[in-house]
């Protein structure tokens, strides 16, 4: 039965929203989730979590119950540059956070978290679809179900709904973006003759291009080609499987990688540039993962920012009964580390995506200064974005101490 009011109306039931939902939940809160989806479909994103992820996993408690039902951990990675090695890294020993990467089925881990909320108390409606928000001290959420409408107040409402979210829109957010350059493409193949034990992350700087192989146990592999939207027709649908293998196989990849593959899931094809709102709080609302900020997902981020933001707002949320205060405590650190990634992904993007001669020469000078001392890159897209992003690490980053001559001629990204 639908209650005239909760403490928490969560709008979207995928990994934020339904991880909030179990934690408020366990808190003694009264928690309502709105999950548009009677069932979760594949949307091509969101199979793997960056390490520093983890650890955010386990203080939200739901690390084990992944683990146990839908999960891997991978603890390897290795990147090149077309065909040469740039490494091959043992997370656990190398990262901050002692993690590896997490891969799961998006769809499966999406059911997964949604039944523990539900186990926890919180009232899961699936197939219901917010229509209305109306701020207030306590907001107002109208939303159908079934063909009929329904209203209920909130003391929060916490919009989880992903990267064309309706809650931000609803609730009068502004939304902010990086120019729109790049196209992530990506299919699920079985039968992948690679170690299911290692990511791999292929770039080709001669056509600005990105191919990320994640394993997802069984031989199954998510296979992601990122690319510049002026180079190509967006790759969509089965018909278009062969070519995202050719040029997997054009910028690296070894061809018999593919040997006997088949996709078994759809191809699809999405804008990749950073979406972002500034202070994702306001009225009451807060939004939560790529409802609040989406970094490209190349970079694997997603997942790792989502239970940041679940963590952030949910220990707020519990130390105090001001939860006015704890919105705007939450969205100020969400800026804070959000702006670590943005900014930093900006850079790793300028050193291994960008073509052209003058990028070319860029990399000769400072890979070998990389290869011998990698505190001179910040670790932040696997360790965490817990580390500053002044203008003298850019510097040392991109060798300028070194080559103080070529300062002049680099592009500063803040």
């Amino acid at each position: 039965m639908i209650s005239d009011s909760y403490d928490i109306v969560t709008i979207g039931g995928g990994m934020g929203g339904a991880t909030l939902a179990k934690v408020m939940a366990q808190h003694g809160a009264r928690v309502l989730v709105l999950e548009k989806d009677r069932t979760f479909k594949d949307r091509v994103r969101g199979d793997a979590m960056a390490p520093w992820g983890s650890p955010e996993a386990k203080s939200l408690g739901i690390f084990q119950l992944l683990l146990d039902t839908c999960a891997q951990e991978v603890p390897w990675v290795e990147g090149y540059l077309g065909k040469m090695k740039l490494e091959r890294r043992h997370l656990p020993t190398t990262t901050r956070c002692q993690s590896s990467e997490l891969a799961f089925h998006h769809p499966r881990m999406q059911e997964v978290l949604l039944q523990a909320a539900s186990d926890a108390g919180a009232t899961v409606l699936r197939g219901a679809v917010a229509r209305d928000i109306q701020p207030d001290s306590q907001p107002v959420v109208t939303f159908m179900l079934d063909g009929a409408a329904h209203t209920v107040k909130a003391r929060i409402v916490v919009g989880a709904d992903g990267r064309m979210s309706a809650t931000r829109r609803l609730g009068g957010f502004e939304v902010l973006n990086d120019p729109a350059e790049r196209i992530l493409s990506g299919v699920l193949m079985d039968n992948m003759n690679v170690p299911q034990d290692t990511s791999v992350s292929i770039f080709d700087t001669r056509q600005s291009q990105l191919v990320a192989l994640f394993p997802q146990g069984g031989q199954r592999v998510r296979v992601y080609f990122s690319y510049l939207n002026t180079t190509r027709p967006r790759l969509q649908g089965p018909k278009d499987v062969p070519e995202l293998v050719a040029q997997a196989i054009a910028s690296g990849a070894e061809s018999e990688w593919f040997e006997g593959s088949e996709a078994i899931a759809p191809l699809a094809s999405f804008p990749s540039d950073d979406v972002w709102i500034a202070h994702p709080y306001k009225n009451n609302i807060a939004l939560i993962g790529d409802a609040a900020a989406n970094n490209d997902p190349m970079y694997g981020q997603g997942m790792a920012i989502t239970l940041r933001d679940v963590r952030e707002l949910t220990d707020r949320l519990k130390s105090t009964d001001d939860w006015d205060a704890a919105g705007h405590g939450y969205a100020e650190a969400h800026d804070h580390y959000f702006n670590i990634i943005h900014t930093y992904s900006h850079w790793f993007e300028r050193l291994f995506y960008f073509s052209g001669k003058a990028n070319d020469a860029l990399r000769f000078r400072v890979l070998p200064l990389l290869a011998k001392d990698h505190s001179r890159m910040p670790d932040y897209l696997l360790s965490g974005p817990d580390g500053p992003v002044t203008e003298e690490i850019r510097q040392r980053m991109f060798g300028e101490d070194v080559f103080p001559a070529t300062a002049s001629s680099t592009q500063q990204i803040s």
